[in-house]
């Protein structure tokens, strides 16, 4: 070492300061299979007391990945596989490989995995020209008969005695120490590399990693059309991490032995191509979308608020909105415009804002937009209002005025000021308009011709009648000579 460089060594970790630097320089450290070893003697980093503390970042990553590999309980405990895992002179993540090798029968596989991976690759050459396939290397070390124009046959044959040491760790009997089947090779490989499992993107070569990232293949690579693959070994050096090692894997292979490790997802939202909702459910592997599901949702609360959010979202358009309801709307909306605060408000607005009380009540059993097209809006906004209201409301704001004939006009609330349409004939007899609010409002007039054509629009009858009425009596009487036409209309 360096004269002056201090050193202190966590396992597989190194920490250095150079004096002539101001800030300390600090080498990313694996610490996991140091966090294991405290862990099998039931202890902690927390525990100790120690010269330069362990970096508390490598400490927590370190604790995630065994928890990851199902070598350290929820607790922090180590597990009975994180016993048998601790105990082989490997990494972790190969420990945790080996082992479960050994359960299914593959201990061989698993040790030359291990074996493969923890060495230097037997493979030499330009990375970037070498195949990414792990099972490649499995199968030279595994069969010494077969030969492969990269292979640096020194490392071979020193790899394969270390494979020979872990099968000799592992009790894998020499019996099985054959030419190995490397199908299952990439599901023992999951299990050691859980968060490096790879879905393909839709250009090939393109891979999403279950821990987020994403990861390239060469395109010409044959592992490069694989829909799944695990990743050993990453070359993040430049950009999007290249895969300089890994192997190709079945969706069902990563369920089967990363099932325990996936989260269920369900997720309701309304899917606009089927204009309703949809509830989705997912096993997720990290980031990975392993197995969805879509089906129509049943009934509940979480199902009416998803409507209301679709409603908020698309606006008071997306309902089925009667003449009824929309009659409605408009004689609250007038009382409230009309400057009688105590009366709700009736834009739209206002009517999005307060949807959890006057509609989500009658929304049970909404799951589509036929349904919610079918909801009676106008029976929704008639029960908001309450019974005193309903009261006040036909009694302020009728639906209709009768004259003095006893003809009986529709008052239309929707337009600037409420209107009734009507023809002139109708309103002889009468000195002044129909009103509303207890008097105090006239209506306005639309007066029309026999044939129902606009002859005035006023809302001062008695000022029509004295005034403009003389020029339109003349023309009416010229084109409508059948019809009466009184000087004076206000006598009847």
């Amino acid at each position: 070492l360096s004269e002056g460089v201090a050193w202190r060594v966590w396992d597989e970790g190194l920490h250095y300061q150079r004096p002539d630097f101001d800030r300390p320089e600090i080498v990313a450290a694996d610490l996991s299979a140091f966090v294991l070893e405290l862990a099998t003697w039931g202890a902690s980093v927390e525990d100790l007391a120690w010269l330069d503390q362990p970096p508390p970042e490598s400490v927590a990553t370190a604790i995630t990945l065994l928890g990851q590999l199902g070598l350290l309980d929820g607790a922090g405990r180590v597990t009975k596989r994180g016993r048998q895992a601790g105990a082989l002179p490997v990494h972790p993540r190969l420990g945790a490989l080996v082992v479960e090798a050994q359960r299914q029968g593959l201990g061989w596989l698993g040790c030359l995995a291990a074996a493969a991976l923890e060495e230097r690759d037997v493979l030499r050459g330009r990375p970037w020209e070498l195949p990414v396939d792990l099972g490649e290397r499995v199968s030279l070390l595994g069969d010494p008969a077969r030969h492969h124009p990269a292979a640096a046959k020194g490392t071979l044959q020193a790899v394969r005695r270390r494979a020979v040491q872990l099968a000799d760790r592992t009790s894998v009997a020499k019996g099985d120490r054959g030419v190995p089947v490397t199908d299952e090779l990439g599901a023992l490989l999951a299990v050691g590399y859980p968060d490096r499992v790879g879905q393909r993107r839709s250009t090939r070569g393109k891979f999403l990693l279950s821990s987020g990232t994403g990861a390239t293949v060469a395109s010409r690579d044959p592992l490069a059309s694989e829909s799944y693959i695990v990743v050993a070994d990453l070359d993040a050096r430049q950009g999007e991490a290249r895969v300089r090692i890994g192997a190709g894997v079945d969706r069902d292979q990563v369920v089967a032995v990363l099932g325990d490790a996936m989260n269920h997802d369900r997720s309701l939202s309304w899917d606009v191509s089927r204009d309703g909702l949809v509830v989705s459910e997912r096993r997720m592997l990290g980031a990975l979308v392993m197995h969805e599901v879509s089906a129509r949702p049943g009934a509940g609360d979480d199902v009416v608020s998803h409507v209301v959010g679709h409603i908020r979202t698309g606006g008071l358009g997306v309902l089925g909105w009667s003449s009824a309801a929309s009659e409605l709307r408009d004689r609250v909306g007038f009382a409230h415009a009309a400057g009688d605060s105590s009366w709700p408000a009736m834009d739209d607005a206002s009517l999005l804002d307060e949807l959890d009380s006057w509609l989500a009540p009658h929304l049970g059993g909404v799951i589509d937009g036929d349904d919610l097209r079918r909801v009676d809006l106008h029976e929704a906004l008639w029960g908001w209002l309450g019974w005193h209201r309903r009261r006040d409301l036909d009694r302020l704001l009728p639906r209709r005025v009768t004259l003095v004939g006893g003809r009986q006009l529709r008052v239309d609330y929707g337009r600037d000021r409420p209107t009734v349409r009507g023809r002139v004939q109708d309103f002889y007899g009468m000195v002044e308009g129909p009103t509303i609010v207890d008097g105090r409002y006239p209506l306005t007039l639309e007066l029309l011709s026999p044939a129902g054509r606009p002859v005035q629009v006023t809302a001062d009858l008695a000022g029509f009648w004295a005034g403009s009425w003389v020029e339109v009596r003349k023309e009416m009487a010229g084109r409508y000579p059948k019809h009466r036409w009184p000087i004076d209309p206000s006598a009847g």
